[in-house]
């Protein structure tokens, strides 16, 4: 089928999210998921289409310096160097996921996008809106969490203005607010105005005359046909977001163009739910009008229930009617059934993510099924990828338990979750798209009808005995077992106000006062447990100690009761806090870059093993730790840590302090500083790190000036099992096994224990960094 851009991504499915919505790590898309650039359904735009595929592959850089008179040139020159390397969205590192995460850089990759040239976007169009999907897929977690108003309208007046300059890339326009459309923000008027005004000048450009309709509908089809549509599904799957761009008359024109296929009506009625209103009145309209044995071509009666529940008033005043043609010629398909499905522990925004596959019980065709479930909102970035093999979604799911650790599960927990999730919907502002609304017809009718949280409803269907006082008081006393849950380790709480200095304070007052949020994540998890398909463990505690703990939060009045589960987190959001203090106070020594004169020395060694170096103090401490690799000789093949006055500082995901954050003037600030730097956990390589010199101008190539001492062996037992190799180098009669693991270490040739050629390490970190 026809596909759009979906990439796994926790956050939606770009990042295998990375969160339900929380930064998980990035997995690859599901290999049949391949991008596309799929052109508005119109000959002009068609032919747009086929005139850019003709433009040459020469990169303007002009269009980078101009921009750049506008514009911060570092943040930009860096957008530019990520989108030119074409690096997919899930091969991106942490630091440059977050970099892409930040508002300032959406909103810097408007102009970017909207003025790009043509053979820029030749070259690097579809690794922008790779990139531009994911950006605006941020933005919209952002404003789930904390509705802000200002940075919606701020995009629109952006394009607006930009949209004005004769620069414009009509395609890449179109494409990025498609993109916007896609992810129900507002997209002002103008704007829409303004992208049908640019086609219309297009089309006149090439066109002598205007299409007669039948011509019309041959080139529609034609498009349709060459897309491989079979199904009402692919077809709204294709098509559906273009069409949103549409004014409703040029969609009244469009619509009827598809009538002589046989999955019309299917496709009608996933229209009638799109989350513009108008265009679903126009697909209503059209349905209404369809002569009645067209209705003889309905493959699921599924669709009307889903209108029924979920459709708007405007469109249900339809389904009388509707309901009778179906029932009068459409059969009722047996729904799907769920065969396998994985779920992960809700994630700080409270979120959790499915996985599954589902086969349909006459064909035995299976498809992949996804979603997130946000408490408190709804479903959010579904999935739905039909006719998937066996091996492409066993490749899926190891991902998705071995990144996510989420967990197999009987499929019975969607007929609990999903309707709580879409009783949640209802009063969502986001609708669901189209891939959840295939999944739900697809299933049985009474998994898809609405039903709110009641946490006596779950502890009923986990067979617990909720009035049992003992009970609650036993797991209230074990509840910080419930901490090994990697859902908890997310409910670290952010910006606590400086009055709040005990961890009791911060229990009462945003941990118990706020309880719901936390009481329904505790009995999802609960659902997730009863439902796991293998015994508890470390990990996943028994469903019995997360409702009790959703219980007492639920009641309240604990009084002056221990609660370790939010006694450990209240403590810890203070560290963290604290963490965060540190860091703020990073912008007050961040000055002008000077030149630093460090000495590195390695603890323990002997004969001394040391280097002294000049280097930026603006350079960044995960640059600075590759840079000490090479100076010191390491292979740069375990991990590190720096030991600072601000803490411990690494490049793990785990960290509150990532090295590639702070720079190296943040912890060695004046002449006589130190900082330890431990290289493999293992050997445990520890080296002083001293400022010796502080000089006034920046140093832009580091250069080594001098040093000693042969850099030991990796994996030798650290600097305990390179003395006693040094002492083996030394004796004069040695065994067969001594020779042999002077041979393995490299070091059975004369080893030069002394020997240091800092002009060879600096012919090394010209060539790194050139």
């Amino acid at each position: 089928m026809p596909c759009k851009l979906k990439l796994f991504n926790g956050r939606n499915w770009q990042h295998f999210k990375a969160s339900g919505e929380q930064n998980f790590a990035t997995i690859s898309s599901p290999p049949n998921t391949a991008f596309q650039m799929p052109s508005p359904p119109s000959p002009s735009s068609a032919f747009i289409l086929a005139e850019a595929a003709k433009n040459s592959y020469t990169v303007d850089l002009l269009f980078l310096g101009t921009l750049m008179k506008s514009h911060n040139p570092s943040q930009l020159k860096k957008l530019w160097e990520l989108i030119l390397s074409s690096t997919p969205l899930t091969q991106l590192h942490r630091s440059e996921i977050a970099f892409l995460s930040d508002p300032q850089i959406l909103m810097l990759s408007l102009p970017f996008g909207i003025n790009m040239p043509e053979d820029v976007s030749e070259k690097c169009g579809k690794t922008f809106l790779q990139y531009f999907d994911y950006m605006i897929n941020e933005l919209c977690i952002h404003l789930r969490g904390s509705p802000n108003q200002q940075l919606p309208q701020q995009l629109s007046d952006t394009i607006i203005e930009q949209i004005q300059h004769k620069t414009m890339n009509l395609l890449m326009t179109y494409e990025m607010v498609k993109i916007i459309k896609a992810h129900q923000l507002p997209v002002d008027q103008q704007i829409l105005a303004r992208l049908t005004e640019m086609q219309m000048q297009t089309s006149e450009n090439h066109y002598s005359a205007s299409l007669a309709p039948e011509q019309m509908a041959a080139a529609m089809n034609e498009i349709i046909q060459q897309q491989g549509i079979r199904t009402g599904f692919e077809f709204c799957h294709f098509i559906s977001d273009d069409l949103a761009i549409l004014p409703p008359d040029a969609v009244r024109l469009m619509l009827p163009s598809f009538v002589s296929n046989d999955w019309i009506v299917d496709a009608l009625l996933l229209l009638t739910l799109h989350q513009e209103p108008e265009l679903g009145q126009v697909a209503a309209e059209l349905l209404t009008q369809l002569p009645e044995k067209k209705w003889k071509q309905l493959t699921n009666r599924n669709y009307l229930t889903l209108v029924q529940r979920f459709g708007d008033d405007a469109v249900k005043a339809h389904l009388p009617e509707w309901s009778r043609l179906a029932m009068k010629y459409a059969r009722q398909n047996a729904p799907c059934q769920v065969v396998e499905l994985y779920a992960s522990f809700a994630d700080g925004n409270q979120s959790i993510l499915f996985c599954g596959l589902i086969k349909e019980p006459e064909t035995k065709a299976q498809h992949l099924i996804g979603s997130v479930f946000r408490v408190g909102y709804g479903l959010v970035d579904s999935y739905f990828t039909p006719h998937i093999e066996q091996a492409q979604y066993r490749q899926i799911a190891n991902a998705f338990s071995n990144e996510l650790q989420a967990i197999p599960c009987d499929p019975l927990l969607l007929s609990h979750v999903i309707p709580w999730a879409l009783a949640t919907q209802l009063n969502s502002p986001e609708k669901m798209n189209v891939e959840m609304l295939q999944l739900l017809a697809l299933l049985p009718p009474q998994w898809t009808e609405p039903q709110p949280f009641d946490l006596n409803r779950v502890s009923q269907v986990c067979k617990i005995d909720s009035q049992d006082p003992a009970w609650k008081e036993k797991n209230r006393k074990s509840s910080k077992f419930l901490l090994n849950t990697p859902m908890t380790r997310s409910w670290i709480i952010e910006n606590i106000a400086p009055r709040f200095t005990k961890p009791r304070q911060v229990r009462d007052h945003y941990y118990l006062s706020n309880p719901q949020p936390y009481v329904e994540a505790l009995a999802l998890a609960g659902l997730l447990s009863f439902y796991y398909q293998q015994p508890p463990s470390l990990v996943i505690s028994s469903p019995q100690l997360y409702l009790a703990s959703a219980y007492l939060l639920a009641e309240g009045n604990l009084g002056q009761k221990s609660f370790p589960l939010f006694d450990w987190l209240a403590e810890e959001s203070l560290l963290h806090r604290d963490h965060q203090n540190k860091l703020a106070l990073l912008d007050q020594h961040i000055a002008s870059p000077t030149g630093y004169v460090i000495k590195v020395e390695l603890v323990g060694s002997k004969p001394k093993i040391w280097r002294r170096f000049t280097v930026s103090s603006a350079m960044d401490l995960e640059s600075f730790h590759q840079l000490l690799q090479d100076i010191m000789g390491w292979e740069n093949a375990h991990l590190y840590m720096f030991h600072t006055q601000l803490g411990h500082i690494d490049n793990t995901d785990e960290t509150d302090l990532p090295a590639d954050d702070i720079p190296l003037m943040a912890v060695l600030q004046e002449e006589g500083d130190r900082i330890d730097y431990i290289y493999d956990y293992g050997d445990h390589w520890e080296h002083t790190i001293s400022l010796e010199k502080i000089n006034k101008r920046s140093c832009s190539l580091p250069k080594v000036t001098a040093g000693n001492g042969a850099c030991p062996p990796e994996d030798c037992g650290g600097i305990w099992g390179y003395a006693l190799l040094l002492a083996l180098t030394k004796k004069k009669n040695l065994s067969e096994d001594e020779q042999d693991q002077l041979m393995w270490y490299g070091m059975d040739d004369d080893w030069n224990a002394r020997q240091f050629d800092k002009d060879q390490v600096n012919t090394l970190i010209e060539n790194t960094i050139s």
